[in-house]
């Protein structure tokens, strides 16, 4: 079946870079994007496409046919770091996807959005109806068969915490095992392996401001085979008013401190070679880092990631900060696209600027998944 798509919500052109990836047959009608920057990058890369604008502006009859519709519909009402409000209706926008497959019936649609997305809906401890729910039988009704799944980017080959929701949607219902999601997988790439070898100055935190920063409340001794453990963010969580001691270390590189600031090294040592790790600063109640209430004063700790994966990908860049020898840094625009499925560094960001770059990863699909995805779609699918 030749593939003719619709991006929706089109960032930097996730969908295509995805088809791309999974060498599929595919033609695009156009796309839809508000975002300077995120149209910039995908005129960079997709040069020639038609951009339709702002979706809700959209009249369905204007546009050509098409048998895939793809989008990413906005998550900030609903993401767990914001405040799930839907008050403001950027999540509600999904409703426009329903506008637009209700008028055009295409074949297929892959729609995404926030892990948060699973448990909107819960008030105080009550259920109204969730939103995902809700999401579901709205395409329930439009005839469409509906096959969704949480998906982490780490189980499938990306080294990165990355947890969206994915619904794959087909007209009339798909048949039985026509469709699965692919399979789990385990890990081969790790964050050292997609570090730049060369990194500019800018990219380091300065030594006035790491010196504030300082490790969960306590002393930690961390040893090669117990950083490779599974368990190092319990003792993390579970043991911050305690003082550790998992080992004797031999050389002062093996410790991590926290009241004198950053450590000597904030190393982890695996098979005998440093490894750089990910520390995302949190602002936690020093008295009760569990407590969430908003307006409480708040000290700046860093919380590591020992298992050689990044957090999630945001637009924050303190969520994702690269620990080795004893500096700290940002990761690079480059990095942080690396994590977003472009190992090889194929994708145009001509004109855009750092910060820009960083928001537009933030908001991305991480491409190798969705490519593993669209394999399955229609390699294993109707393929009329």
């Amino acid at each position: 079946m030749k593939i003719i798509l619709f991006e929706t919500f089109s960032g930097y052109g996730g969908a295509s870079f995805a088809l791309e990836k999974a060498k599929l047959d595919y033609k695009c009608i156009g796309y839809s994007e508000i975002d300077k920057n995120g149209i910039k990058c995908y005129d960079n890369n997709f040069p020639g496409r038609k951009n339709f604008g702002d979706i809700s502006k959209i009249e369905p009859n204007d546009l050509p046919d098409f048998n895939f519709l793809t989008g990413g519909f906005p998550c900030q009402d609903v993401s767990i770091a914001g405040k799930r409000d839907l008050s403001k209706g950027r999540t509600n926008l999904y409703l426009e996807l329903l506008r637009i497959a209700k008028a055009k019936k295409p074949k297929y649609m892959l729609f995404e959005n926030v892990k948060g997305l699973l448990s909107m809906g819960k008030i105080k401890g009550k259920v109204s109806e969730l939103l995902m729910d809700k999401i579901v039988r709205d395409l329930k009704s439009l005839g469409y068969g509906v096959i969704w799944k949480c998906l982490n980017s780490k189980d499938y080959g990306i080294p990165q915490n990355r947890e969206r929701v994915w619904f794959v949607c087909k007209l009339g219902g798909w048949d039985f095992m026509e469709f699965q999601f692919p399979k789990e997988e385990k890990l081969k790439i790790f964050l050292k392996d997609i570090l730049e070898d060369e990194v500019d100055e800018k990219y380091y935190l300065k030594e006035e401001y790491t010196k504030k920063l300082i490790m969960p409340d306590t002393s930690y001794c961390i040893d090669a085979n117990y950083a490779k453990g599974t368990n190092v963010k319990g003792y993390l969580e579970k043991k911050r008013r305690q003082i550790i001691q998992v080992n004797n270390p031999k050389h002062s590189n093996n410790r991590v401190y926290s009241k004198e600031g950053i450590s000597p090294t904030l190393n982890t040592m695996q098979g005998g070679h440093r490894q750089p790790f990910i520390v995302a600063s949190r602002g936690r109640n020093k008295d009760n880092p569990s407590d969430r209430t908003p307006g409480n004063k708040v000290e700046q700790r860093l919380e590591p990631k020992f298992d050689g994966t990044s957090n999630c990908i945001s637009t924050v860049q303190k969520d994702n900060w690269l620990c080795n020898s004893n500096r700290i840094r940002k990761l690079t625009p480059k990095e942080c696209f690396r994590l977003m499925g472009f190992i090889d560094d194929k994708i145009n960001l001509d004109g855009i600027s750092n910060s820009q770059q960083y928001h537009l990863a933030g908001n991305g699909w991480e491409t190798s998944l969705v490519s593993k995805i669209f394999k399955e779609m229609f390699n294993r699918g109707d393929k009329e």
